[in-house]
Parts: structure tokens; C-alpha cells; sequence
């Protein structure tokens, strides 16, 4: 290892220079800190490079760290080790970053870590590519990566943990590559992946994982937050795509994203340990989607998917196009303005033999289009849903009838169903709605329908709320939820039971408020963290914000006389009030 002792007295710090290959066993001492990497630097095969908490290492133009050895950086609740460029004013990509060759691994058991490398409260920023993974397993808890060109890419790896980690303003936090035919490491099979428990903010891609006709196999994308961005999780695409054996895109929370998930073209089944595939290889359940412009883009394909239990809340539910089909979306929850469900293609290449089954579908305003637009493809069923929408609710837009029955539709003749459809009935050049038998009550099978007119009004020391009794005949109380910060991150919760008014003592009509009706499987109701679980459990609704109904206005008392007042409202009128004292 080469060392040079560098002094910059003008800033009145000293460095420890770094280049060329650590030959034996090194620790980077916070005593020594902070070091520049002045050119590349490797760490040799069999060699171990260990960083103490609170170390800082900094990175001359385009460097890079390489890893033949191991690395073992551990920081701690306090001291975090920080890679970072040594640019004055860094932009993101100004470094090379770390690269984990095949020799530099590590070896875990499911999210856990047994030995070797290890990145754990580590800050990597302002790099071209902040760790490249080739070929091996890895190891990253709690670690930082701002402001990266790319945070992460994983290439043919086997065994890499991601968890509890924070990707913020990133263009790609954690990616792999479409095809490579230049560099030497060869893109294949992604193994074992778990990218769990981790926060995306304001990246352009959250996780972006493809390759070009190579198998994914046990990769779960699990229980991470992705708010503010472009895509947050992108998977699949280019001219093929990649085979997959096993991918699980489960309970992840998105909010405030251009698209929330995004499965684009998947190539088929795996190459490799085919008869092992389950029957939907691809599984997105859990998930909830709030506020994305589009709520999930995707590309249907010979693979099936299984999209179940997830709830959609924004302008647009989700848009399915090119070839392939037999995908079930069931038990979701989409309330949107636009379309809850679309579909496109060509007359070659479309989706066809999609079931949407037992899902709760409303639209909340008014649209301009259909709320299911059937473009193209053959074979679809629509069938035992709750459908909550007035206009065109239905459009055939193909030759072929669509399976459209059990469906309740909030209407209770087939003369009033047929006004929600566009069908043969309105051009016998297409295909038929057909929507018997139908159900003339709301299902009780499907994800529950929230309270209905929430209000809320000012009362002597607090707010009182009021709601409509839910529909269905299996709702056995209503929660109601305050203390909101925003996006629905309540911090209290107070059971009401079977009651459609209640008063929070010391709330105040600025509060944000909602209620949720629950059924006899919901669980842990005094308990506020317990409304995700109950909601993608289906034995809970999702909520409905309070409006604002008016004030209450209580004069002091023996005042012996009135209290008067006014207000103006959003749309310019005034209100005047008397009171009398009591």
C-alpha cells in the first residue's frame, strides 16, 4: 500500500493519501481521517480492509475503490463512515466508487448477514456508481446513498441484502443492467436478491432492475417507502426483457411518484430450475399506491402475474398493454379519477385473458373517459366486484363480448346497468357487456367500501365528526383517525364501534380526520399502526377524509350578552353568526 502525507494548510487539514493495491490486512483509523483516494486504489484478493466509525474517506476525480479481498465498514448510531468525493462543489458522478468483485463477497441466510464484506452505517455520495456488484453476494444495512449518479448495481450476483437503508436524489438508487458485451463481467442470472425495509426519495428511478433474456430468480423487492420521484419501481422492459423464475414486488408503500410501479416486457419463464416456477412467477400484492400520476404501468406478457390486495388512490389506477395476458388482479382497492383499468395494444399485439375479480373499484370525480376501457384482446372477465362510478363505466372496444357478471354496479335493473356500457348495444360492430347475473347489494367478498359524507364540525373543545352508515352487511364498526402529519400517517386512533358520530376532544377543524369502517376480522383496533394490516387484509376500508360542515360557535358564559362573527369561504361568500350567551 502506498501512502502520501499531504498537507493542506490553507483549510488547516491534513489527509492520508491512498493509491495503488493494499497488500496486507489495513483499518482506516478515525485518528487518521479523513483519507483521499489520490488515484485507483484495490484491495488485494485475501486481503481485508476494515474502516472505523466516523472515518471519512474522500475521492480525487473518477477514482475508485476496487475489492478483490473483503471490506468490512461498520459505523455506528452516531459515526457514520462517509465515501464522498473531494470536489469542493460535487456533482453526482464525480467518483468512480466501490466495485465488489467476485473474490470480495458476502455470505448471508435470507436478510441476514454471516461474514465478509459488509457496508452497515455507511454514506456513499456524489459517485458515478456508488457500489457495483458483480458476481457474488453482498451485504448493506442502514447505509446512505445521496446524490449518486447510480447507488447500487447488482450483475449475476447470488445472496445480496439491501435492508433499512435511505436512497435519496438519486438518478437510479438500485438498478442492473439491460446487456454488456464490452466490459468482461458477464450479465446473468440475479439470484437471491432482498432489497427490504429501505426509504427512496426524490430519485428519478427507485429500483430499476432488468436484464436481456436472463433469469431473475428469489428476488423480493419488500415493505420498502418510495415518496417523490419518477418511477419507483421499474421492472422488466427493453426489446425482450428478462425470464423470471421468481420475483415478489410485496408491501411496498409509494407515494407522489410520475409512476408508481411499472412491469414492463418480461421475456417468459425461467431458463433454469423451470419446474420449480409457480403458477404466477410474478406476485405485486400488498401495495399501496398513493398519489402517483399512474398508479401501475403493465406490459403484459406469456408470463403470469398475480396483482392482489393492493390499494390504488390517485388520478389513474392501472394500464395494461402488449402481448400476452391470463394476469389476475383480485382483492385491490383502486379509488382514482380517471380509468381504473385500461387496456391497449394493437391488433397484434395485445393483452388478452386478463381476470379482474372481487376487487373494489370507484371513481371519484367526474371523467373523461371510460373507467374500464376493454381496447383490445379477447377473453377477459370481469366478474364479482363492487364498480362505483356513473358515466361510461364499461367500453368494449373489440369484437369480443366481455365476461361481465356478479358485478354490483349501484344500479338494480339491467336498463340502467346497460347506460353504464358501451357495447354492441351502441354498435353492433363490437363485442357485448355481458353483466348477468348481477348483484343489486355490495358485495361483502370484497375489499370494504369506506364511510360515506364524512364531516366535520366545530363543537365547544373539539371537532365532531359524522358519517353514513356503510352498505354491507358484515361492517361491524368504524375507526376514526387524527393527528396526520400528511398521506394518511395517522397517530391516533380511537375505536367507535358501531356509532356514526364522535367527538375528538382538543382537535381543531384544521385537523386532518378520516374514518374507516372495519368487519369482524380487523384486529388490534385500538392500536393506530394496525389500519395497513387490516386494510390489505381486506377486513378494513381505506379512509375517507372529513370535510369541513361548519362551525359551532359558543359565546363565554353570563356574558349577558351575543357573540357575533363572520367568515369568508373559499369561493368569496361571507357568513355572518349571532350567538347568544348561555
Amino acid at each position: 500500500m502506498r501512502y502520501s502525507f499531504l498537507f493542506f494548510h490553507f483549510l488547516g487539514i491534513t489527509l492520508w493519501g491512498v493509491s495503488g493495491v493494499i497488500e496486507s490486512n489495513t483499518t482506516w483509523t478515525k485518528a487518521n481521517s479523513p483519507y483521499l483516494i489520490t488515484d485507483n486504489a484495490l484491495v488485494g484478493e485475501g486481503i481485508t480492509l476494515t474502516v472505523e466509525p466516523g472515518v471519512v474517506v474522500k475521492f480525487a476525480p473518477s477514482t475508485y475503490l476496487k475489492v478483490e479481498g473483503h471490506i468490512k465498514a461498520e459505523g455506528s448510531g452516531s459515526e457514520h463512515i462517509i465515501f464522498e468525493s473531494n470536489s469542493s462543489n460535487p456533482s453526482n458522478s464525480d467518483w468512480g466508487g466501490i466495485k465488489i468483485r467476485p473474490t470480495s463477497g458476502s455470505s448471508t441466510i435470507g436478510q441476514g448477514y454471516l461474514s465478509g464484506s459488509i457496508l452497515k452505517r455507511v454514506t456513499i455520495k456524489d459517485a458515478e456508481l456508488g457500489v457495483y456488484i458483480y458476481s457474488t453476494g453482498f451485504y448493506i444495512e442502514s447505509c446512505n446513498f445521496d446524490n449518486n449518479k447510480e447507488a447500487i448495481e447488482i450483475r449475476a450476483t447470488n445472496g445480496v441484502v439491501i435492508r433499512d437503508s435511505n436512497f435519496t436524489n438519486n438518478q437510479k438508487g438500485i438498478t442492473s443492467v439491460y446487456s454488456d458485451y464490452s466490459s468482461g463481467d458477464n450479465v446473468s442470472r440475479i439470484a437471491t436478491t432482498w432489497i427490504t425495509g429501505n426509504s427512496f426519495t426524490n430519485n428519478q428511478t427507485g429500483v430499476g432492475l432488468n436484464m436481456n433474456q436472463r433469469d431473475f430468480k428469489e428476488l423480493f423487492i419488500l415493505a420498502n417507502s418510495f415518496n417523490h420521484g419518477g418511477t419507483a419501481i421499474s421492472f422488466g422492459g427493453g426489446g425482450y426483457g428478462p425470464k423470471v423464475h421468481s420475483v415478489y414486488i410485496n408491501s411496498n408503500k409509494v407515494q407522489n411518484h410520475t409512476t408508481g410501479i411499472n412491469l414492463a416486457n418480461v421475456y417468459g419463464g425461467a431458463n433454469q430450475d423451470a419446474e420449480t416456477m409457480g403458477e404466477y412467477p410474478l406476485t405485486c400484492w400488498t401495495n399501496i399506491l398513493l398519489n402517483n400520476s399512474n398508479g401501475m404501468l403493465v406490459s403484459a406478457s406469456n408470463l403470469k402475474y398475480s396483482i392482489t390486495r393492493n390499494i390504488i388512490v390517485g388520478p389513474k389506477g392501472i394500464a395494461v398493454s402488449s402481448s400476452g395476458g391470463n394476469d389476475l388482479y383480485e382483492g385491490n382497492t383502486i379509488i382514482v379519477d380517471e380509468e381504473a383499468f385500461s387496456l391497449s395494444g394493437s391488433s397484434s399485439y395485445h393483452p388478452s385473458n386478463l381476470t379482474i375479480d372481487g376487487n373494489l373499484l370507484i371513481s371519484g370525480n367526474e371523467r373523461s373517459g371510460p373507467f374500464f376501457d376493454l381496447l383490445w384482446g379477447s377473453g377477459h372477465k370481469i366478474v364479482n366486484n363492487n364498480i362505483l362510478a356513473t358515466g361510461e363505466v364499461l367500453k368494449i372496444g373489440t369484437s369480443n363480448d366481455a365476461n361481465a357478471t356478479g358485478n354490483y354496479w349501484g344500479r338494480t335493473t339491467l336498463e340502467s346497468i346497460r347506460e353504464l356500457t358501451s357495447d354492441y348495444y351502441d354498435d353492433f360492430e363490437k363485442g357485448k357487456a355481458l353483466v348477468e347475473p348481477f348483484e343489486v347489494t355490495l358485495r361483502t367478498d370484497v375489499p370494504l367500501m369506506p364511510p360515506g359524507n364524512v364531516e366535520k364540525i366545530g363543537v365547544a373543545g373539539g371537532v365532531k365528526i359524522t358519517w353514513e352508515a356503510n352498505a354491507e352487511s358484515d361492517v361491524t364498526g368504524y375507526r376514526v383517525h387524527y393527528g396526520s402529519s400528511s398521506d394518511y400517517a395517522y397517530t391516533s386512533v380511537e375505536n367507535v364501534g358501531n356509532q356514526q358520530t364522535h367527538t375528538i376532544t382538543g382537535a381543531s377543524l384544521d385537523d386532518e380526520i378520516s374514518v374507516t369502517a372495519y368487519d369482524s376480522g380487523a384486529s388490534n383496533l385500538s392500536v393506530v399502526n394496525s389500519v395497513t394490516g387490516n386494510q390489505l387484509n381486506l377486513s378494513e376500508s381505506w379512509f375517507f377524509e372529513a370535510v369541513t360542515k361548519g362551525y359551532f360557535i359558543q359565546p363565554a358564559a353570563g356574558s349577558g350578552g351575543t357573540v357575533t362573527g363572520s367568515d369568508t369561504y373559499e369561493d368569496g361568500d361571507t357568513a355572518t353568526f349571532t350567538a347568544n350567551a348561555s
